[in-house]
């Protein structure tokens, strides 16, 4: 009986976690597509504290850098321009941090090796 009890604990502590992550990742979204740095900072916080910023990060990795360096890094451009690699480098791959993670540089108080906030620097990592 205390097994089972166990178990059926365990059951609704895994589906209040899903619902809670589900809830924060539409928060987060929203929070990114509004650019509300109050919502942000709670969601980024809020993983923090359930211990699921890998979570947080993948999130960010999938709705900001991933389209777009899917946008950004076009074969094209290397192929039809001799500098074509170091062009799309320069005018855009570079200005991904500044201008499309601002918020998230805001948030985290610009320091992407903050322990608990480090969302950015991870996020970041290629996939």
């Amino acid at each position: 009986m205390c097994k089972q009890e166990d178990i059926r604990k365990k059951k609704r502590i895994a589906h209040i976690t899903a619902m809670l992550q589900q809830s924060l990742g539409g928060l987060l979204l929203e929070g990114l597509q509004t650019s509300n740095v109050d919502i942000i900072r709670h969601c980024l916080q809020t993983y923090a504290t359930i211990d699921k910023t890998r979570d947080a990060e993948a999130l960010v990795g999938q709705l900001l850098v991933k389209p777009y360096m899917d946008e950004v890094i076009v074969e094209q451009i290397v192929e039809s321009h001799p500098d074509g690699l170091k062009i799309m480098y320069a005018s855009k791959l570079l200005e991904f941090v500044p201008h499309h993670c601002r918020l998230l540089r805001e948030v985290t108080g610009g320091a992407i090796s903050s322990p608990q906030l480090s969302h950015l620097s991870r996020a970041l990592q290629p996939s």
